[in-house]
């Protein structure tokens, strides 16, 4: 098995471990990821271990943790031109800072429409893009913008229930309701 191959049956089972609830275990995979040997070779797997370390922190209510940890995972992105990577570290970044800071801070705010903004440019639809606007409506929202916040929550909506992901059109419909009433 090569150095990427073991990494990524590291990540597996990371991933793995965090789905079935097993969070000191998934911590450890992720940091043996982050401070082994398999560390220094691939840039995209480290900022995938960093990715899924700061979600573990966020599962474990720690979430200045999450911020730090992905504030890592998007520079690692940055470094290496990562730009799906780069999205996917910019819309947890955001949210993650949207749970410290009601309102959101102008920062979550800049970075969920950095994430937005990045998705389009590539063309990306669907879920991707779907998440991507749901961050943007909780940090507009969150910033008290309802303006803003209602066109994303519509669009969430929207690009949901294309995806068939109802939960998430239920979340928006949820959102926009709340907006309305204010």
């Amino acid at each position: 098995m090569t150095r990427r191959e073991s990494a990524e049956a590291v990540l597996e089972l990371a991933w793995k471990a965090r789905c079935a609830g097993r969070l000191d275990e998934a911590a450890a995979r992720y940091e043996e990821l982050l401070v082994g040997e398999l560390a220094s070779f691939a840039p995209a797997l480290q900022r995938r271990a960093l990715s899924g370390r700061a979600q573990v922190h966020r599962d474990l209510g720690e979430t200045q943790d999450a911020v730090r940890v992905l504030d890592e995972a998007v520079r690692c992105a940055r470094e290496v031109g990562e730009e799906d990577g780069l999205a996917h570290a910019l819309r947890h970044a955001a949210e993650a800072r949207i749970e410290l800071a009601v309102p959101a801070t102008d920062e979550a705010v800049a970075l969920s429409r950095e994430a937005l903004d990045l998705l389009r440019a590539r063309g990306a639809d669907g879920l991707p893009l779907a998440n991507a606007w749901r961050v943007v409506a909780l940090a507009d929202q969150s910033a008290g913008d309802v303006s803003a916040a209602t066109a994303a929550w519509r669009e969430v909506e929207a690009l949901y229930r294309s995806a068939g992901v109802e939960a998430g059109v239920e979340e928006a419909r949820d959102a926009l309701e709340r907006l309305e009433a204010e």
